[in-house]
């Protein structure tokens, strides 16, 4: 029996005979129990259709995505604006009515449908609430072909990028991440309760580095930029050292330490790649910009050696998420030519938000850390504790064998002296160190100009879309310069099926 070209169809006309395949099926938000569809004919011209609430059910059972259908008797409707999907006159109203007959897949006909529109005009189409656009990438090349048949056509090279859009499951997240729901985990109620129901994931193709003209940009170097820096320096090995506080004389002992025994070990010239965080961190640690004050100050007292030693800011914000989170920390170093990583006590933790107590073993990141696959290329160095020695005053490694004679000076401990401008023990940080952080503490009174940037709000276009479904375009919040997920809310009347 003879079919009708998708192009023929006309609003108020009956349902003639088509062959068709179905290649997409969505749900407008405002229709939520209407099956939307989109046919495709051996022709490569399209045509949406729909079902209503009363035949959702029977249709949905008769119709595949991807598979090829004979189909008749339908009903021919004008195309409202508000739903246009395609360049067609006409949506087509499937029944109880409607013959549907499953036919052998034909290669013949099209498996996919695009509608070129020039990158000029997209801001118009991000202005137009009517039009819904699947946007699957940007025309490299085309050249003009012909078929076996010698029929002209069109041989268009498309630049295409994998983009994923998902339901943001919060409670999952959160669970996942913490290994507890708890209310008071500091990253959670920052970034992820209050954030938006939807996800996107995918590959980034940086354009740019991203900046925040805040002064430190300069320590921001990237992955190829650091294992540039090493390799101009002639590292024959890199050990990093995360931090997300100010460097007391404990922590410059464990690096100059863990340098020592790498030259011991036959290293020639083992480079330090101190890595604080410059990410989120929680309101009672000490500002970034403070911190690379601080950390400046200990490089010119001469507690660590800027000959040997590379500054850089690691982006990440701080989730506190303990095993989870040392894994991420981890591997980033291997990406930023690392091949050794100091770890130590309870990596990552964080107390339990409601009882006193710590919210993970306090051995457990280690352990993780040598089982987790993918670092296999990365040496683990136990971070030894260090402590006030009362007899030496200075800090050295903890002896138990006469605990009495080590102070141990907690966060806490050391952030309360600063406030009321007291001094630490003779050797407990260099001195240009400490100042920096009593001018912190002295400055709170007047502004809090010292705090991360505002989490920055950009417009665009979502590029490189694949699956089947249709999007528009959306606004979202980047978290933090590498976030680990970008949330944001779609700005479509379109659900995924």
């Amino acid at each position: 029996m003879a079919t009708e070209p998708i192009a023929s169809i006309r609003p108020g006309r009956s349902g003639a005979i088509i062959e068709v395949r179905v290649i997409r099926k969505w749900m407008f938000n405002s229709r939520p129990d209407e099956p939307w569809y989109l046919f495709v004919d051996r022709n490569g011209d399209a045509i949406q259709g729909f079902a209503a609430k009363i035949d959702k059910e029977n249709v949905e059972a008769r119709l595949s995505v991807m598979s090829c259908y004979q189909m008749d008797s339908y009903v021919c409707r004008a195309t409202r604006a508000s739903m246009r999907t395609v360049r067609h006159d006409a949506t087509i109203k499937i029944g109880k009515a409607t013959t549907i007959i499953l036919v052998n897949d034909d290669d013949s006909i099209p498996r996919y449908y695009f509608e070129f529109h020039p990158y000029a005009a997209l801001n118009n189409r991000v202005n137009d609430n009517s039009v819904l656009t699947d946007y699957i990438g940007t025309v490299e090349s085309k050249f003009d072909g012909t078929t076996t048949r010698n029929d002209p056509f069109l041989h268009v090279i498309l630049r295409n990028e994998s983009i994923e859009i998902y339901k943001h499951n919060k409670e999952e997240r959160i669970a996942r991440t913490w290994g507890t729901t708890a209310p008071g985990l500091p990253y959670a109620e920052e970034a992820i309760t209050g954030a938006g129901d939807w996800l996107i994931g995918g590959d980034l193709e940086v354009i740019q580095p991203i900046k925040y003209h805040d002064g430190l940009d300069h320590y921001r170097l990237s992955p190829s930029e650091l294992r540039k820096e090493f390799e101009k320096r002639n590292a024959d090995a890199v050990f990093a050292f995360q931090l997300r506080n100010p460097v007391h004389n404990g922590h410059a002992l464990l690096m100059t330490d863990t340098r020592h025994r790498l030259l011991e070990m036959g290293y020639k010239n083992p480079v330090l790649l101190l890595h604080p965080l410059g990410g989120f961190t929680k309101a009672d640690d000490v500002p970034l910009s403070w911190r690379m004050k601080q950390h400046q100050k200990v490089l010119e007292d001469g507690v660590l050696d800027p000959e040997n030693t590379v500054v850089s800011i690691f982006p990440s914000p701080m989730h506190y998420a303990g095993p989870t989170e040392v894994q991420w920390h981890a591997k980033a170093r291997i990406n930023a030519g690392a091949n050794f990583y100091i770890v130590g006590r309870d990596p990552a933790g964080m107390g339990r938000p409601v009882v006193k107590r710590d919210l993970y073993n306090a051995d457990h990141g280690k352990k993780v850390l040598s089982m987790a696959p993918g670092l296999e290329r990365l040496n683990i160095l136990p971070f030894k504790v260090a402590a006030y020695d009362k007899t030496q005053q200075k800090m050295e490694f903890f002896d138990p064998s006469r605990a009495q004679d080590f102070l141990f000076i907690s966060g806490t401990k050391m952030r309360t002296l600063a406030k009321n401008r007291e001094n630490p023990p003779d050797g407990f940080m260099c001195p240009g160190g400490w100042e920096v952080l009593v001018e912190y503490y002295d400055s709170l009174a007047g502004n809090d100009s010292g705090r991360v940037p505002e989490p920055i709000q950009l417009e665009c276009i979502l590029v490189g879309i694949e699956t089947p479904f249709i999007y528009s375009y959306v606004t979202f919040n980047i978290l933090s310069p590498f976030p680990n997920a970008l949330a944001f809310d779609v700005g479509s009347n379109l659900e995924r099926d």
